[in-house]
């Protein structure tokens, strides 16, 4: 069993499309220390299902490059390769079209 301080709350937050889709602009879940953030996304991305999975991910299961991602006010340029450490606010956005 892990100790109380591997448990992490991480603060999800949806900008846009993603806040329509998830019925919520925020949500905080549950991730163990190490856990990659792509891994989380993954879950989170299969658990709302629908168009929120595809917002997220491609047809290729791989995470969709014009996404935008920031942990705790910085983005996040390749988040395939962080991990969670602490709790974190993750704030997700789609691109915005315009014209």
């Amino acid at each position: 069993m892990p100790e109380d301080d591997q448990q992490l709350t991480i603060t999800l937050i949806y900008a846009g499309q993603l806040a329509g889709e998830a019925g919520t602009p925020e949500e905080e879940v549950e991730a163990v220390v190490g856990t990659p953030l792509t891994d989380l996304l993954r879950g989170t991305a299969t658990r709302h299902g629908g168009k929120f999975e595809h917002l997220l991910f491609d047809e290729e299961a791989a995470l969709r490059r014009a996404l935008v991602v920031s942990v705790d006010d910085s983005q996040v340029m390749n988040p395939s390769s962080f991990t969670l450490e602490k709790n974190h606010d993750v704030f997700l956005m789609t691109p915005i079209a315009g014209g």
